[in-house]
């Protein structure tokens, strides 16, 4: 069986390519994986000289979960 591995911010334009994946995996009758990912300042190499304030991990997962169960 096929998959397609669907990566998602959970964005507008994210959410445009799931449903092409949907729709693409309905016709190769594929499975589909869908992986949530969020940006995370902190791990950037260069968020130390970032000069705004920095939300906290919990924070930006619930944000990016807002739309769906994480």
């Amino acid at each position: 069986m096929k998959t397609i591995a669907v990566l998602t911010d959970f964005s507008k334009r994210a959410e445009n390519a799931a449903k092409y994946a949907l729709y693409l995996a309905e016709h190769l009758h594929a499975d589909i994986k869908l992986y949530n990912s969020f940006f995370a300042p902190s791990e950037d190499p260069l968020s130390a000289q970032i000069a705004s304030s920095m939300e906290d991990y919990d924070a930006l997962k619930q944000r990016s979960c807002s739309s769906f169960p994480c």
